[in-house]
């Protein structure tokens, strides 16, 4: 994103993003057919990234991690939404 529109602190935060890279390289590895492989980066609000965290939220082990990942896709829906 640029400096006009500076990553989201949701998106930002380690043990979301970590999780969400792990369930990344799991798909890409697996070669699942899904929108979220085409994602660039994890801290970019696109529609690929939301398909991406759509699966790490129903993946999600706890409920702490599942509420983390809940907030960070909600903040991507938000931006998709105002563009």
């Amino acid at each position: 994103m640029t400096a006009k529109n500076p990553i989201p602190a949701k998106l930002r935060a380690r043990r979301v993003r970590e999780y969400v890279e792990r369930v990344l390289h799991d798909l890409r590895a697996e070669r699942v057919p899904r929108d979220a492989v085409r994602c660039c980066c994890v801290t970019e609000p696109t529609w690929d990234c939301l398909d991406l965290y759509t699966i790490a939220l129903d993946m999600a082990e706890d409920s702490e991690l599942r509420f983390l990942v809940q907030q960070a896709r909600g903040t991507i829906i938000a931006h998709l939404v105002r563009q």
